[in-house]
């Protein structure tokens, strides 16, 4: 095949393997390749490649170039072991060269395809976005997610809104299958908070993510998981209320009745979450499905333009409830935030997104401990609880000082990411 004249003086193709460089090499041509990795920082609006990780748009981009002449021409195989992607790119002198250019047989067979001109494969969308030909085997991906303890979501390639949420969405499956068991084991404050944490994730993916999933499919399961969570904080908080009483050793006459009015909502709390387990038989059967049955059309298109938004309208959510000193409201959506931002930040940068994440906890950590305070307020009356009461309240305002510094400061790395996820809701352009 003859090429037209273009105005570059290289041309790129794509190669079948990564394997070609030992196939090279059994054919007598040795290459020594050179490891670089590569970043993407957006200067003045412009995306460059750089070499320094520090405000990177993305993961590390790792490249082995191996260099060689070929026929008296400089070529260079560009492989990323990552992305599964190998790329030979042969410069000239110039672009007249190129018109009476042919591709000598011995390299042919290694050739899958020109992608000279397509952008996508240019080293920035490379960083940004992965292989764009990675097609993803969805039975392997699938026994991956399910056996795999700490999940993280870092594809080769472009895939699909419907298939990334949905691998996360198994991974969360199993760890709740696994919760269940255990609440209904031990039933202890251990085993409830796993399993409501458990619970919370799944929502908060459910809820945020929503969209990808064709309408209404969702609401069913959403429904029967919020239903639990009530029920077991409402459980959690008899039993640290139970807890509390018994170590200070006062209200024995009221210890006696929150006992029982304890032991009757666990019992109430084990048969709902009997029942949870029939429902999320019905929820395997959807998240095993690998044809799209169950995806919005959204849901097809490539997961970090189309997951950005979205996930861009959860932080714009908690910047406006810091905005408005919105406590009740920002602790759910701290709550729902983490659960976002520790399974689909890998995708984009996972360093950023892991600090931003362990900012998160702190946060939630003190509203939980508000939480406590506000309930044991509420759980004592009478005068000689005053003092008790007060201590209580003031811890509650320390705390708030602390969430209000610790939030304005977030606040700052939240708009850092919102420039990040706005690279990719334009598709790197």
């Amino acid at each position: 095949k003859r090429y037209k004249q273009m105005a570059c003086t290289k041309l790129r193709f794509l190669l079948k393997s990564i394997d070609v460089i030992t196939r090279l090499g059994d054919d007598g041509l040795q290459l020594n390749g050179q490891k670089s990795y590569f970043y993407v920082k957006a200067k003045k609006g412009v995306l460059q490649l750089c070499k320094e990780q520090k405000g990177s748009l993305c993961n590390a981009l790792c490249e082995s170039k191996f260099a060689f002449n070929f026929n008296n021409l400089p070529c260079s195989i560009y492989i990323y072991e990552f992305c599964d992607l190998a790329i030979l790119e042969i410069a000239f002198s110039s672009a007249s060269e190129i018109t009476s250019f042919k591709l000598p047989a011995a390299l042919r067979s290694f050739v899958a395809a020109n992608i000279t001109n397509d952008k996508n494969y240019e080293t920035t969308q490379l960083a940004l976005f992965g292989n764009p030909s990675f097609k993803l085997d969805f039975a392997s991906a699938l026994k991956y997610a399910q056996n795999l303890s700490a999940f993280s979501l870092q594809s080769p390639g472009r895939i699909s809104a419907y298939e990334g949420v949905k691998l996360v969405l198994i991974a969360l499956f199993k760890l709740l299958s696994a919760d269940i068991t255990t609440f209904l084991k031990h039933k202890n404050d251990k085993s409830i908070n796993a399993l409501l944490n458990s619970l919370r994730q799944n929502v908060a993916i459910m809820q945020s993510f929503a969209s990808l999933f064709d309408e209404h499919i969702l609401d069913i399961f959403i429904n029967a998981l919020n239903a639990c969570i009530k029920a077991l904080s409402e459980l959690s908080k008899k039993n640290y209320l139970c807890e509390y009483l018994q170590s200070q050793n006062i209200g024995k006459q009221k210890f006696a009745v929150l006992e029982r009015e304890r032991s009757v909502l666990e019992d109430s709390c084990v048969l709902q979450v009997y029942e949870l387990q029939i429902k999320l038989k019905e929820w395997a059967y959807v998240l095993n499905d690998a044809e799209f049955f169950y995806s919005s059309p959204l849901g097809k298109e490539e997961i970090k333009s189309s997951l950005a938004p979205l996930l861009s309208d959860q932080l714009q959510g908690f910047l406006k409830l810091v905005n408005d000193a919105n406590y009740d409201a920002l602790a759910q959506k701290i709550k729902e935030l983490f659960s976002l931002v520790s399974f689909f930040g890998s995708l984009y940068n996972a360093n950023s997104f892991a600090k931003f994440a362990k900012k998160l906890a702190k946060i939630n950590s003190d509203f939980e401990h508000i939480s406590k305070c506000r309930f044991l307020n509420k759980a004592f009356d009478g005068p000689q609880m005053d003092g008790f009461k007060k201590e209580l309240n003031e811890s509650v305002k320390k705390t708030l000082k602390n969430i209000d510094k610790r939030a304005n400061k977030l606040c700052k790395s939240s708009n850092k990411i919102l420039e990040l996820l706005k690279i990719y809701e334009n598709k790197g352009n």
